[in-house]
């Protein structure tokens, strides 16, 4: 006798995998090969987040090598976390290697771009925040490799 009744969970699983088979029909091995034999580790994953029961949102992280960028050389796409409170928004971002002068930021409205490079090493991402928030009202640390921006909301209700 089978059982057919159905786990609320079926369909999430089912969804992540579907994403996950996606992220990995594209990579390109021969590249992750060719990046394998340098004399540097490849740092490359996936993150997933899942907030108030919406869609899990996936974000890649480390060396840009799915699909390759010919381009720049060792490009990086640090791990993000973004934080929201009543009044700010706080962004947490793994930017390894570089010193605080190496780091740059803009910020327009709900869009934060960060980037930095030294050595060789070359970090570039578009965070899109919660809401809008003050440019002027940032403050920023850099610490052990992490890079901590806190910003208040222009929006606050």
């Amino acid at each position: 006798m089978t059982d057919d009744r159905k786990s609320p969970f079926d369909d999430i699983f089912r969804d992540l995998y579907e994403k996950i088979e996606e992220l990995i029909s594209n990579m390109d091995l021969d590249d992750l090969v060719k990046s394998m034999e340098k004399s540097e580790p490849v740092v490359f994953g996936f993150s997933m987040t899942r907030c108030d029961g919406g869609d899990p949102e996936f974000r890649e992280f480390g060396e840009k090598i799915f699909p390759p960028d010919k381009t720049v050389e060792n490009k990086r796409k640090p791990l993000i976390d973004v934080f929201e409170a009543d009044d700010e928004i706080k962004v947490v971002a793994e930017i390894p290697g570089v010193k605080k002068d190496d780091i740059k930021l803009d910020v327009v409205d709900s869009l934060l771009k960060i980037k930095a490079s030294r050595d060789g090493r070359f970090y570039s991402e578009e965070v899109s925040l919660p809401s809008a928030v003050n440019p002027d009202s940032a403050r920023a640390s850099y610490n052990n490799g992490v890079l901590e921006v806190i910003f208040k909301k222009t929006n606050i209700d």
